[in-house]
């Protein structure tokens, strides 16, 4: 005998929202797809959230059309028994990406003037130093 107590998840009455509001978004033209976040019902409102107020600028451009579809969508699955709402509302929450930090260049009052010891005692490495002294002694002039 089962339990009253137990929850069957895939009967669940916010799956089932949830499942309707997904069927509703298939209204929306592929760009404000690849733009849609997601959506919730607040008390008998719809709110479709997107990334980016560009969506909700082509949301709001394309209004009437969207719900249209919706409508059609509605009817043909009779969502009415799953989902009831009198309004459909869109929002844009956009993070923009974050700044790359700006670093201070360091600046450096005194130049290089190549007055510095050699003490390296390998050929190669000596020889690498020495360039580096006969390059800055030739910018300084």
């Amino acid at each position: 005998m089962p339990d009253d107590t137990t929850i069957d998840p895939l009967n669940h009455p916010k799956l089932k929202q949830h499942q309707a509001i997904d069927k509703l978004v298939d209204a929306l033209p592929e760009p404000l797809l690849k733009g849609f976040r997601y959506g919730q019902l607040r008390g008998n409102i719809l709110v479709l959230h997107f990334t980016h107020p560009a969506h909700l600028n082509e949301f709001r451009i394309r209004r009437d059309e969207i719900l249209q579809r919706m409508r059609e969508i509605y009817k043909e699955h009779r969502l009415k028994d799953v989902i009831v709402f009198k309004e459909v509302k869109a929002e844009a929450r956009y993070h923009p990406p974050p700044q790359p930090s700006s670093q201070k260049s360091l600046d450096f009052t005194d130049r290089a003037e190549g007055a510095f010891e050699n003490r390296v005692t390998h050929p190669e490495l000596h020889r690498i130093f020495e360039n580096i002294r006969n390059i800055i002694k030739e910018r300084k002039q």
